[in-house]
């Protein structure tokens, strides 16, 4: 639990000056099983759908950011993504973009993982072509653990929205995060 997720988690405690305590999971499947089981209250870091709006409530998006292609250093810059929908991607098994990209590329061959680094593996190895993902955690990965070897190869035109989830059957938790989200500057915002 790092980078902008966690920074926004520490500000909102500060501000509602209320410890939130991280539950630690092994999956994205797993922390959205624990979400619908009631387990989990909030999740800092999450995308709206339909199927999530079953059991959770969303706040206000606090980042928009694009969906980009990482793949090894040697493919060029991909100006334009039908040219390359054949070849094989990985996502993190039940992100929400999956859906994204199956509804604007139906032919795109998505191949799930676990989580970003077995994706990153798996483009390093050149078992699959690309691993797609969000900009700021996709470089994020490849400034700390893939220099030289993989780069930001190309980005789609969708973007992805980002805000808080919180248990549907505590709406009021959600009115505060929302209110707390809402009250931080965008100087703040940027500076996350």
């Amino acid at each position: 639990h790092i980078g902008i997720s966690a920074d926004y988690i520490k500000l909102i405690e500060e501000k509602i000056k209320t410890p939130i305590t991280l539950i630690p999971t092994q999956s994205w499947t797993q922390s959205l099983t624990l979400a619908e089981q009631r387990t989990c209250d909030i999740f800092p870091h999450i995308i709206a759908t339909p199927q999530r709006e079953k059991f959770l409530n969303f706040t206000n998006p606090y980042l928009t950011t694009p969906l980009v292609i990482a793949t090894n250093i040697n493919i060029p810059f991909i100006d334009n993504f039908s040219n390359v929908k054949n070849k094989k991607f990985a996502i993190v098994k039940d992100y929400a973009i999956e859906n994204v990209l199956k509804e604007n590329y139906p032919d795109v061959n998505i191949i799930n993982v676990e989580n970003i680094q077995d994706g990153l593996n798996l483009v390093q190895k050149g078992e699959v072509f690309g691993y797609i993902g969000t900009l700021p955690i996709i470089g994020y990965h490849i400034q700390t653990n893939y220099i030289g070897q993989l780069k930001i190869s190309g980005k789609f035109d969708e973007t992805v929205n980002f805000g808080m989830g919180t248990r549907n059957d505590e709406p009021i938790l959600n009115e505060i995060l929302n209110k707390t989200i809402d009250e931080i500057s965008e100087t703040k915002k940027q500076e996350i």
